[in-house]
């Protein structure tokens, strides 16, 4: 009863065990097998081979292995389904407890499976099958200013931060810096870390701070993968030394903010006076205004998830940067704010602002005035919200559809909020 009670317990094992073989984090090419202190009973069916790395890359050298049933070595061949047919991809031979090892590469979705021919002591023995797919290398790149503080960047170095996936360490990854039409590698190359990272430092010496330059990483070939190269962003050194109010915003995935309709999520950090708060999640980072949005210098809406006291103004989530391209003072909007703050006897309300140095995806976008938005809140145009409205005057859009309409002196008047 007790040898029965043991078999049973064993089954149960390796039943559990198998499927676990696909899941491990060593590298294809260590070339080791997994060590498993069972062998497969020849009573139960093999599971299917396992992948190592699961998504290999596009001509990526990985491994297929398992276990068969076997009472000692015995010859096994690695077969792809194609063309309504299975053909021999490798051949090897199982170690004595019917553990196998085959290293291949596929530049497509290919479909394995591992059969041990029919011999004089053993029956055929056949996996199921096992699809594996290719992965898709993907690379961005950030790039940071060195500061003392938060306000104190008189440093005369950079960092840059690669983020590769899938997770391939020791990669080499090389920064390049186009000048003209030649890229040219600063440093020497680093190697991707276990979290999928490559760091670099460089010097901004001989750069100037108001001058924007390409920059991109190279990611070298591995275990045969081919090489991969990631969007170029452009870095401006920018100012030593920041104003009180900074804020930094970064987009998902490094995205440029091109549309005013498309919803850019994020997260954004702002110092005020030296006291840095965030990063907090973001909505979206979107352009903002009609022909402004156009120009060199974009204007954008900036709305976090929760609201904030941005540079100590009234919570809120939503806030507009404007950047006064036209305007070579950058301050008339800022003397109409205030000279409406100003005449508060006589005007409600009038959005509350701050000049603060902006920086989007770690690029220096220059000072602009942040602005509360205009709508319909109790920190802002605090009407009743099922009765009232607010309208802007726009000479670009033609009211139609019920959002707006021509008024007596033919001026378009465009409802705002509600909108």
């Amino acid at each position: 009863m007790r040898k029965s009670s043991v078999r049973t317990s064993l089954i149960a094992a390796i039943c559990l065990l198998a499927p676990g073989m696909v899941v491990t984090t060593a590298s294809a090419s260590a070339g080791a097998v997994s060590s498993i202190v069972h062998t497969l009973d020849p009573g139960v069916p093999p599971s299917a081979p396992g992948v190592v790395p699961g998504k290999p890359l596009p001509g990526e050298t990985f491994e297929v292995r398992g276990e068969i049933n076997a009472t000692g070595e015995r010859p096994v061949l690695l077969e792809k389904f194609s063309s309504s047919a299975w053909s021999t991809v490798k051949t090897a031979s199982t170690l004595a407890d019917g553990h196998y090892s085959f290293f291949t590469t596929i530049t497509s979705k290919t479909t394995f499976r591992v059969r041990g021919p029919a011999t004089a002591t053993e029956a055929e023995s056949v996996t199921p099958s096992k699809s594996v797919y290719v992965g898709t290398d993907a690379v961005s790149l950030s790039i940071t200013r060195d500061c003392v503080t938060a306000t104190d960047c008189s440093t005369t170095t950079a960092t840059a931060i690669g983020t590769l996936s899938p997770i391939r360490a020791g990669r080499l990854v090389a920064l390049q810096r186009q000048s003209g039409s030649t890229w040219t590698q600063l440093g020497s190359k680093v190697a991707e870390d276990a979290s999928g990272k490559a760091q670099f430092s460089f010097s901004l010496s001989g750069m100037s701070k108001w001058s924007s330059s390409p920059y991109r990483l190279v990611v070298s070939s591995f275990n045969g993968s081919g090489t991969v190269t990631s969007p170029t962003i452009k870095f401006m050194p920018g100012p030593t030394t920041l104003g009180d109010n900074v804020l930094r915003v970064t987009t998902k995935k490094n995205v440029a903010v091109t549309s005013k309709s498309t919803n850019y999520p994020g997260s954004a950090s702002f110092t005020t006076n030296g006291v840095t708060e965030g990063p907090y999640l973001t909505e979206t980072l979107s352009l903002h205004g009609n022909s402004t949005a156009s120009l060199e210098k974009k204007p954008y809406k900036l709305k976090f998830i929760d609201k904030q006291k941005l540079f100590g103004m009234k919570n809120d989530r939503t806030w507009l940067l404007l950047a006064h391209f036209i305007d070579p003072s950058g301050v008339r909007d800022k003397v109409g704010l205030d000279l409406g703050n100003k005449l508060s006897a006589n005007l409600k309300w009038t959005p509350q602002n701050k000049y603060a140095e902006v920086f989007v995806n770690d690029e220096y976008m220059g000072n602009y005035l942040v602005t509360e938005s205009i709508k319909i809140d109790k920190n802002r145009v605090n009407v009743d919200k099922a009765k009232g409205i607010v309208v802007t005057i726009d000479g670009r859009s033609v009211p139609s559809g019920g959002y707006g309409f021509i008024s007596s002196h033919n001026i378009p008047i465009i409802f705002k909020d509600p909108d």
